[in-house]
């Protein structure tokens, strides 16, 4: 269970994060490039961006508890282990392994809120 608090910590940020600046993102957009596939990519690509850049964080400190976990316990908790990660190796150590997790927020967030458009748009026109 090491890992319990820091997942849902983690869960909570990158959906905050992901819904909140979509359709910040997507009303912005829009009016330069219109309702469409275009501001619906661009809209995902920051949504997914964002994501990454605040879930990155609660990935690095929730991998770091599960490792210590049944063995020596390098850390006792959330903040204990993120402040240590600062203070111990400074702030690039808590987006260690951004790249991957940005691409694969990039991926997943296009294709989810992509799909997400057509099929609201499906519905609207099926049940007016």
């Amino acid at each position: 269970w090491a890992g319990l608090k820091p997942n849902v910590t983690r869960t909570f940020l990158v959906n905050a994060a992901e819904l909140g600046t979509y359709d910040e993102a997507k009303s912005r957009l829009v009016p330069y490039l219109g309702e469409g596939l275009f501001s619906h990519v661009g809209a995902s690509g920051i949504a997914g961006f964002t994501s990454a850049c605040v879930s990155t964080p609660a990935d690095v400190v929730k991998t770091r508890l599960m490792n210590s976990a049944g063995g020596d316990r390098v850390y006792t908790g959330m903040l204990q282990a993120g402040s240590r990660i600062l203070m111990d190796e400074g702030p690039a150590a808590l987006y260690k392994g951004f790249l991957p997790i940005c691409i694969r927020k990039l991926v997943w967030c296009a294709a989810f809120f992509v799909s997400y458009e057509q099929i609201r748009d499906q519905y609207k026109k099926t049940t007016l």
